[in-house]
């Protein structure tokens, strides 16, 4: 891959990827397979051993063996690797005691502390150090002494901006999930503005940046890529079915508009009782209260977690896919639905890659019966909900890992 501001001398790339989600993990792979010639270093949370991994298949905990044994994967793949075990031990144990907010922010400093110890030497001005936001504590002004220069990766809409968008009247949204004064949000926000540059995942969070000061020029937006699978999903095109599917995947979250979900489901149960939601994602406690105060309707199945087979199964016989989302990064159920070929109904905030009416549909209003009237509208025109389909699989073609690294590469000659 040519990138001619960075042939002369050995890239190197330490990828920090904090505790929890696995985008930065991953992104490593991504790197040295598409930039083999760069020398990528990971900074993660625990490696397990072979044996960790059987104990915790064998007492019901496949899920959770299969996220971490992405990281293993990782470690034999990128030239070098750190793993720390003590950040997300700390925030297991302080979650279910103090919430999950709070321990994520003490796991993060953790991080943070003892990541920065693992820079020892002076590194080359051809050294990037790429972090998810809420990491940086110690490690970037360690980082800054060396030398490396500073890209914050940060996944989701500005923490300023969460009362924009979800600061509104609603029942399910307590003060505390609009409050950005937490350690973990603080630690966010500091990472950003310390950074040298800022990867973001969505021009929809680009904006959320620039409407809080930030320079455009401080700010690269770099969507991730999608496995293939996605776009190689035979989709059942029916126009004579005599049952609609209607699909959600995720968490099933207030963050995600559930509440709007359940309104317009309770309306199909009452006037078109052959259309159907089937839900793929855990329910979050938020998701349980909606359930419980609005009632669950009859047309909504909820499967839980489904394996990739499972999943691809349900894209390929799903009639449209519905995120009627509050504020997101980029949402990438959305990108894989649209990448499958199914014509997606959502919001402005998701930040999937749509060009509204063209490649998607994207409503403001939150009215359960515009959501209602135009889901209606997509399932009964054929033709419209074919075009539309068709349009976002040729979009998110072009979304790949070797894209994203491209994208990657750019941010970095911005700082070098």
């Amino acid at each position: 891959m040519e990138n001619n501001n960075l042939k002369d001398k050995q890239l190197k790339v330490i990828f920090s990827s904090g505790i929890g989600k696995l985008h930065l993990v991953e992104a490593a792979v991504k790197f040295k397979k598409y930039s083999p010639d760069t020398k990528v270093i990971l900074i993660t949370s625990w490696i397990p051993s072979l044996f960790s991994l059987y104990v915790l298949r064998n007492i019901g905990l496949g899920k959770i063996a299969k996220r971490l044994s992405i990281r293993r994967d990782a470690a034999k793949i990128v030239d070098s690797t750190v793993g720390l075990l003590l950040p997300e031990l700390t925030y297991h144990i302080l979650k279910k005691i103090i919430g999950s907010e709070k321990s994520l922010g003490i796991g993060f400093k953790i991080f943070g502390i003892l990541s920065s110890l693992s820079l020892v030497h002076k590194f080359s001005s051809n050294t990037i150090l790429h972090l998810r936001s809420g990491g940086g504590y110690k490690i970037i002004k360690k980082a800054r002494k060396l030398g490396v220069k500073i890209i914050v990766d940060h996944s989701i809409a500005h923490p300023l901006s969460f009362k924009d968008y979800l600061g509104f009247e609603n029942p399910f949204l307590d003060n505390k999930t609009l409050s950005t004064n937490s350690l973990l949000w603080k630690q966010v926000i500091n990472d950003c503005d310390s950074a040298d540059q800022i990867i973001v995942n969505s021009d929809f969070v680009k904006k959320t940046f620039i409407d809080k000061g930030y320079s455009s020029e401080k700010l690269s937006v770099v969507y991730l890529g999608l496995p293939e699978r996605f776009n190689k999903i035979e989709r059942k095109y029916n126009s004579d079915k005599p049952s609609l599917s209607l699909l959600f995947t995720g968490h099933f979250d207030i963050r995600k508009g559930i509440d709007l979900i359940v309104r317009v489901m309770k309306i199909f149960e009452e006037n078109n009782p052959n259309i159907c939601l089937n839900v793929a994602g855990n329910i979050s406690d938020s998701g349980k209260a909606v359930l419980n105060e609005l009632g669950n309707p009859s047309n909504i199945i909820f499967h839980g977690y489904l394996n990739e087979k499972q999943m691809d199964k349900m894209l390929a016989e799903s009639d449209a896919f519905i995120f009627p989302t509050y504020i997101e990064g980029c949402s990438r159920s959305v990108m894989e639905a649209m990448s499958a070929g199914l014509p997606v109904i959502t919001t402005p905030q998701s930040g999937a890659p749509i060009i509204n009416m063209e490649n998607g549909v994207e409503l403001e209003n939150r009215s359960p019966e515009i959501w209602a009237e135009t889901i209606l509208g997509i399932l009964s025109n054929f033709e419209y909900s074919s075009k539309i389909s068709k349009a976002g699989r040729k979009k998110l073609k072009y979304f790949t890992d070797k894209k994203y690294v491209e994208l990657l590469l750019l941010s970095y000659k911005a700082v070098i």
